[in-house]
């Protein structure tokens, strides 16, 4: 019984680590962070530039292989919507990266064909 349960925390355990990892990365980066209250969500963490306007909606995910392979988490379609960017956390290597992600490079292909020249 006492596995069974273990093993049901597990993943939120994972989540809740790779967060708090999360939050800390991104206040030595200099931003202000602020958390998810509710617990549940789209987002769990905003970060604004401390120097800037620039306000940044993030997923947080803790890094998982298969083998040496990282699988690659995808946003769902309100978090695309939103603008969402996802932190991936490596939680044996204590790296925090944000990931590039699709709506990321549709973006970047709109902006450089509004520089038509022609």
């Amino acid at each position: 019984m006492a596995a069974q349960i273990a093993a049901f925390y597990e993943p939120h355990r994972r989540g809740a680590h790779a967060e708090s990892v999360a939050l800390g990365w991104l206040l030595s980066q200099g931003y202000f962070v602020f958390t998810n209250f509710a617990g549940r969500g789209p987002v769990d963490l905003v970060a604004v530039d401390s120097g800037t306007p620039n306000v940044i909606l993030i997923d947080v995910k803790a890094a998982v292989y298969t083998g040496l392979t990282r699988r690659r988490p995808k946003l769902s379609e309100i978090q695309k919507r939103l603008g969402v960017r996802l932190l991936t956390v490596d939680l044996e290597k204590g790296i925090c990266a944000f990931e590039e992600t699709e709506f990321e490079d549709e973006d970047a292909e709109q902006a450089a064909s509004d520089y038509d020249y022609d």
